[in-house]
C-alpha cells in the first residue's frame, strides 16, 4: 500500500494539554521535522489513490498548471539558450572590440611617430632651406662683383687692344711710307742714271753745263761718277745722233712709265686694306699720293734738260714725271737743314 500525504482540518479537543517549557535548545533536526509537513490525512489502500487524486484540489490545481509550467519550463530553456548566445557574442565582440582598441592604440602610436619624424624632416629642411638662401646671397654677391670686375677686365682690355691696333697701324702706316719713299727714291736715282747715261757728250760738256761755279762743280761730279767709257763716233753718227738721242728718250720713258704704273697698279689694292690678306703680313706696299702743293710746271733742274727732252712729242709723260731731283745741298751749309717744299711731296 502506498502512504499519501495531504492536508486535512485537525480534529477538535476538548480539554487543552498545558504546554510544558523547555530549556533544551532546538537542534538541526528538530528544526527540519518542524519544516516537514505533517498532513493529518488518512490511509488509502493501494490502487485507490487515483480516485482521490482526481478530486483533491490541489492535484486538480497542479494538472491544471502542467502544461504552463512545461512552456515556462521550454521558454526558460529558450531564454537560456539565447543567453548563452548572447554571451557568446558579447565575448566574441568584446575580444573585436578588445582587438580593434589595440590596433587603435598602435595606429595611434605609429600616427604619432609618423607626426613626430614629419616635424623633424620639416625642421631639417628649414635648416637646408635657410643654408641655401645664405649660399645663394653669397653666390649672388659674389657674382656681381665678379661680373663687374670682369667687365672692368674688358673694358681694359679693349682699351689695350684699341691702343695695340692703333700704335701697330702708325708703325706700319709709317714703315709703308718709308718704304714708299725709299723705293720711289730708288726708282728716281735708277731714272736719273738713265737719263745721265743717256745724255750726250757734248750736251754735258756745252756752254750751258758751265752757267755757274756751283753747278759746274756739281754737274761735273755727277757726270764724273756716273758716266761711261763710249766709243768714238764717226760723222753719220754725229748726224743723226740728236734723233736716235730723242727716240731713245722716249722709248726710255715710255718704258720708266709702264713700269711705274705696273708698281703702282700692283701695290694699289693690297695697300687699301693689309691686314686683311693673312699671307702679306710682312709685305709692305707703295701708295700713290700726290704732292702736297699739287703737280706743277718745274724748269729744267739742272743743265742739258732742256735739249734731252721734246716738248712737242705727245708721250703722255711732259714734263710732270719724273718730279724734280732733291737740290744739291751747297758744301757750305750745315747738315739737316729744312728741305724745299717741292720735295715734300714724297714726304
Amino acid at each position: 500500500m502506498c502512504l499519501f500525504l495531504y492536508p486535512a482540518p485537525k480534529t477538535k479537543k476538548s480539554k487543552k494539554v498545558k504546554k510544558q517549557a523547555t530549556t533544551k535548545t532546538p537542534g538541526g533536526e528538530n528544526i527540519q521535522e518542524a519544516a516537514m509537513p505533517h498532513p493529518h490525512g488518512y490511509w488509502v489502500p493501494f490502487a485507490a489513490e487515483q480516485r482521490f487524486e482526481e478530486y483533491e484540489p490541489g492535484y486538480i490545481t497542479k494538472a491544471q498548471w502542467t502544461s504552463h509550467g512545461e512552456m515556462l519550463k521550454g521558454t526558460l530553456g529558450a531564454a537560456k539558450e539565447n543567453g548563452n548566445k548572447i554571451d557568446g557574442l558579447k565575448g566574441f565582440v568584446s575580444s573585436g572590440m578588445t582587438e580593434a582598441r589595440d590596433a587603435i592604440k598602435n595606429t595611434q602610436g605609429a600616427i604619432k611617430g609618423t607626426h613626430l619624424a614629419i616635424s623633424d624632416a620639416y625642421t631639417a629642411v628649414q635648416d637646408v632651406h635657410s643654408t641655401l638662401k645664405t649660399t645663394y646671397e653669397a653666390i649672388k654677391k659674389n657674382h656681381s662683383e665678379h661680373t663687374n670686375k670682369q667687365d672692368g677686365c674688358v673694358a681694359e682690355i679693349a682699351k689695350v687692344r684699341k691702343l695695340l691696333e692703333d700704335e701697330a697701324k702708325k708703325r706700319e702706316e709709317a714703315h709703308q711710307k718709308q718704304q714708299n719713299i725709299q723705293e720711289a727714291w730708288n726708282y728716281y736715282q735708277r731714272f736719273r742714271q738713265a737719263e745721265h747715261d743717256a745724255e750726250p757728250k757734248s750736251s754735258r760738256n756745252g756752254p750751258r753745263s758751265h752757267s755757274s761755279s756751283r753747278s759746274s762743280s756739281s754737274s761735273s761730279t755727277n757726270n764724273d761718277s756716273f758716266s761711261k767709257p763710249r766709243r768714238r763716233q764717226n760723222p753719220f753718227e754725229e748726224r743723226h745722233e740728236p734723233e736716235s738721242r730723242q727716240h731713245r728718250d722716249r722709248n726710255l720713258k715710255r718704258a720708266f712709265r709702264e713700269y711705274l704704273n705696273e708698281f703702282l697698279s700692283e701695290a694699289q689694292p693690297q695697300a687699301k686694306s693689309p691686314e686683311g690678306n693673312h699671307e702679306n703680313h710682312q709685305h709692305f706696299y707703295s701708295y700713290y699720293a700726290d704732292p702736297w702743293g699739287g703737280w706743277h710746271h718745274h724748269r729744267q733742274p739742272y743743265p742739258g734738260w732742256s735739249e734731252s727732252y721734246d716738248s712737242n712729242i705727245d708721250d703722255g709723260v711732259g714734263q710732270h714725271w719724273p718730279p724734280p731731283p732733291p737740290p744739291q745741298r751747297p758744301h757750305n751749309a750745315a747738315r739737316g737743314h729744312r728741305r724745299p717744299r717741292h720735295f715734300q711731296g714724297w714726304m
